[in-house]
């Protein structure tokens, strides 16, 4: 009879253990399943990220489901991309020589007005101005300095003339 008893309890212990082990309230953290974590190089959780020179690194859940990874993106709003190479705001991505061989155009990372990073096209000339471009730079020039003065060129014609006069 006694080892009926022993084949008793034993099933009544694991009765009782397997209805234990179904209350939530009795299940400790070692029955709790551990959440994805992604851990190459730095630990992090599902949906966490992290920045390192233009490249964003968010923490993914695999396709098991069971183990999370790094998945790498460009970081959009610091950086941009052209021709696979990534370039932080303020360096000059490329820079070519028109056809006239005057015309330089260079191609920037620059902030936008939302303070993301954007791709813009700067021109200039690298060749001298023709007489007319340069007579109108010192017309600007001289229109500024009447201003500054008070006087109009009207002013300025009637002074030259009276200086002639008194000659």
């Amino acid at each position: 009879m006694r080892h009926w008893q022993c084949i008793f309890s034993f099933f009544l212990w694991i009765f009782t253990f397997l209805i234990e082990g179904t209350n939530p309230e009795s299940l400790t953290t070692s029955h709790v399943a551990k959440q994805p974590e992604c851990n190459r190089n730095r630990n992090g959780k599902i949906g966490e990220s992290y920045i390192t020179r233009c490249t964003e690194f968010i923490c993914t859940l695999g396709s098991s489901g069971r183990k999370g990874y790094w998945k790498e993106d460009l970081a959009r709003n610091l950086c941009c991309s052209h021709q696979q190479v990534s370039y932080q705001i303020g360096e000059t991505m490329g820079t070519i020589l028109a056809q006239d061989n005057c015309t330089v155009v260079t191609m920037v990372c620059a902030a936008d007005i939302n303070a993301n990073a954007e791709v813009q096209m700067k021109t200039d000339t690298k060749c001298a101005k023709t007489g007319l471009e340069k007579l109108d730079e010192y017309a600007n020039i001289v229109d500024g300095i009447l201003k500054k003065q008070n006087l109009t060129i009207e002013d300025v014609t009637a002074k030259i003339e009276s200086l002639i006069l008194e000659v």
